[in-house]
């Protein structure tokens, strides 16, 4: 056991005097890697800056006006298609009663596009006096590229002057360095090898010869299938316990995964395609209890009766189907199907982006009522940001799978801490016009970053408070949090 911990040993000395002798070669590679990064990054910032600029002037060759008239046109077209089709798919009304409603709707939506022209028509005309011509904005256009083009050229001529500077490894001196040092352990450790195995033989002929001296044949026999018969039981009974001890893993497995799909469920997107159109509410609803196959029929009724009026919606709708009921209702039906599992946690995935601006605020404050009534945990996914403030007491920002800022509600809008959260919260509009007037919209640019070394992690920058940064970034949002809010202190709770 000594002489195979020298060997270890041996090892390891070798390792670290080749890894000294290369610190020449890595220090090169680390330098040029640096190097190559800063030009990449310093090429990337000029192109996107380009970018920024370019959009700037197209957005000045539109006709801003005439863009929100079009907007209003078809927000307005697409309600009144809407109101439209669910009017002509009413089963609850006569054919006569739903032609006056039509006619009535047609007159109304004439009269509002009319109202919508008549409104925008004088200020078309007076935007369009300030619209860039397309030619001047061609030639602005033009003088940014070349003005592009001249900064990348001299950060790549930059960047040959930098990297001839870089001192050059001699490869052949720290090859034989290397040789020399392989050499001289590959002696050291064949040596103790080689100690090891004279002294193994000694040992086996010690015993060899004791064998011989104290042990008949027929001993010598019996002591060979004992030996045999002990090392195959031993055997078999690993083999049964390596058996057993998966088979509880695949059972433990299986079962904490079913137990906790059992606390689970699932509001989702489209409150249309989520339901199906072949089937009742109340076998919609109470489909999972009918799975489950642990209540009777009149247990599944009674329930989804009670499902149906926690949601604001009349236990008489349960023989009806999806088709008869508006995008709102729909969404009740959904959250009824999720609430009558008795679920501890709901995925809602983007519940109101689906509907009408006027129903949506029916659906979240019906959510907030249950959740506080029921105590539910909802992970509600959303991109309306003014939404996931009023819903949400904590709050993850994410960017390409990666959540980059986490923190309670009130304090993410207050000190928002990430670019990207920055710039997230600098596009949401306000219904104040004189602080629309000026709203600058930050711009995240991702190549800002430079992560290929100083590896980034979700970093606690205040209680509750967690940034997606490595150090250097870390350290610059410490302190500018530290400057705007003061030293930051533990949270006592």
């Amino acid at each position: 056991m000594i002489l195979e911990a020298e060997i270890e040993k041996l090892k390891k000395q070798k390792q670290e005097e080749i890894t000294q002798a290369k610190a020449v070669i890595f220090s090169e590679k680390d330098a040029r890697y640096k190097l190559h990064n800063q030009h990449v990054l310093a090429v990337d910032n000029v192109n996107y800056n380009l970018k920024l600029k370019v959009g700037a002037i197209k957005k000045l060759t539109q006709n801003a006006v005439l863009v929100e008239y079009n907007n209003e046109y078809k927000k307005t077209k697409l309600t009144y298609e809407r109101k439209r089709d669910g009017l002509k798919e009413s089963l609850a009304l006569e054919k006569e009663e739903i032609n006056q409603r039509l006619n009535k709707l047609r007159d109304e939506y004439a009269a509002l596009f009319s109202e919508l022209k008549e409104k925008y028509t004088p200020l078309i005309k007076e935007a369009q006096t300030r619209v860039l011509p397309k030619k001047e904005a061609k030639a602005q256009i033009k003088v940014l590229k070349d003005q592009a083009a001249k900064e990348i050229k001299v950060i790549k001529e930059q960047y040959k002057k930098d990297k001839e500077k870089i001192p050059k490894a001699n490869l052949e001196e720290i090859k034989k360095q290397v040789a020399q040092i392989e050499a001289k352990y590959n002696q050291l450790i064949k040596e103790k090898n080689d100690k090891i195995a004279e002294l193994k033989a000694q040992t086996a002929e010690k015993i060899k010869t004791a064998l011989k001296a104290n042990l008949s044949e027929e001993e010598k026999q019996k002591l060979k299938e004992k030996t045999k018969a002990l090392k195959q039981e031993r055997k078999q009974k690993l083999g049964e316990i390596k058996a057993k001890i998966a088979e509880a893993k695949a059972i433990n497995k299986s079962k904490d995964a079913w137990l906790a799909s059992q606390k689970m469920q699932m509001i989702f997107q489209d409150p249309i395609s989520s339901l199906n159109p072949r089937m009742t509410v109340r076998e919609i609803i109470g489909e999972g209890l009918i799975i489950r196959k642990t209540f009777s029929a009149e247990e599944i009724n009674q329930r989804v009766a009670e499902a149906l009026k926690l949601v604001g919606l009349s236990p008489d709708y349960g023989t009806r189907y999806p088709h008869e009921f508006s995008g709102g209702q729909r969404q009740r039906i959904g959250v009824a199907r999720a609430l009558i599992m008795e679920p501890d946690f709901i995925i809602a995935d983007e519940p109101i982006s689906a509907l009408d601006v006027s129903i949506r605020a029916q659906v979240i404050n019906l959510l907030t009522d249950l959740k506080e009534k029921l105590g539910l945990t909802i992970l509600f996914i959303a991109h309306d940001l003014s939404v996931v403030r009023f819903f949400c007491d904590r709050i993850a920002v994410m960017y390409y799978g990666k959540i980059v800022e986490m923190a309670p509600s009130e304090e993410l809008f207050a000190n928002p801490m990430h670019p990207y959260t920055i710039s997230l919260l600098s596009a949401i509009p306000q219904p104040d016009p004189d602080y629309e007037k000026g709203r600058k919209r930050i711009h995240y640019n991702p190549a800002q970053h430079d992560y290929l070394i100083d590896k980034p992690s979700l970093r606690e920058i205040a209680p509750r408070h967690f940034v997606y940064a490595n150090d250097k970034e870390f350290e610059i949002m410490k302190k500018k949090y530290e400057e705007k809010n003061g030293a930051i202190k533990e949270d006592k709770e």
